[in-house]
């Protein structure tokens, strides 16, 4: 019995410490209320990573091929999280995934043109 109970014990450990492996880097800075929501939820780290990587492969074909384009993601980018902060400061984390789905949905649209 105390044996099934330390394996329980060592299996919830070892996921919460992959849960905290698998954050965002930028986790370690996070300074808003809404930052710091997306950090402590699967489902808005996951979506993160979507963002994340949809923008960093339309970024590379811009900085390559258009930088006036590239200049404009890295703004717009930017304006989106000031956004995004402000208009999920007091809201549920539904509020910060719909930012993210359309934030995610435009940039596809983008990469679709390459």
């Amino acid at each position: 019995m105390v044996k099934i109970k330390l394996i329980k014990f060592a299996t919830i450990l070892t996921v919460f410490t992959l849960a905290i492996q698998a954050r965002p880097s930028w986790c370690r800075n996070a300074h808003t209320s809404v930052e710091k929501r997306i950090c402590n939820s699967r489902e808005l780290i996951d979506l993160d990573y979507e963002l994340s990587n949809v923008y960093n492969r339309l970024a590379d074909i811009y900085r390559r091929y258009d930088y006036p384009s590239y200049r404009w993601l890295v703004r717009s980018e930017k304006r989106w999280i000031r956004e995004r902060n402000t208009d999920c400061y007091d809201m549920s984390n539904r509020c910060i995934r719909r930012k993210y789905n359309q934030r995610i949905d435009y940039l596809y649209r983008l990469l679709k043109d390459y």
